[in-house]
């Protein structure tokens, strides 16, 4: 952890809980959103954590991509995107950019069915 710090304002703070940090901050009282950065310094080492059903992920995208029969490029496209793990990964991607799960699910079924209408008429 010494490898990396927590900035506040474009500045390192040494505080250890959020409530510390903001302390008497303007922005805490006035129901703002605080924004936090982070640094890390040179010599700090990436841990390789497995994600939660990477496996399965793995798994569906090799059957996609399965060189034993090639395809083209439109029908691997096709199999992947006939995969749950596809619009799950969708959806997480859509909930980091919205930071909103309800709407995260909502346009993740509109893209869904959006899809299913264009592939089903082929």
């Amino acid at each position: 952890m010494d490898k990396i710090k927590i900035l506040w304002n474009r500045k390192p703070v040494q505080k250890k809980t959020v409530a510390e940090i903001l302390g008497n901050e303007p922005v805490a009282h006035a129901g703002g959103k605080p924004e936090f950065g982070v640094m890390i310094l040179g010599g700090a080492s990436v841990v390789d954590v497995p994600l939660e059903g990477e496996d399965e992920i793995l798994r569906d995208a090799e059957r996609a991509l399965d060189e034993s029969e090639p395809r083209s490029t439109q029908e691997n496209c096709d199999m992947l995107l006939q995969t749950a793990s596809f619009w799950n990964d969708l959806q997480d991607f859509l909930e980091l950019r919205t930071k909103n799960e309800s709407e995260a699910t909502r346009l993740k079924e509109l893209f869904k069915r959006a899809w299913s209408s264009v592939h089903e008429r082929e």
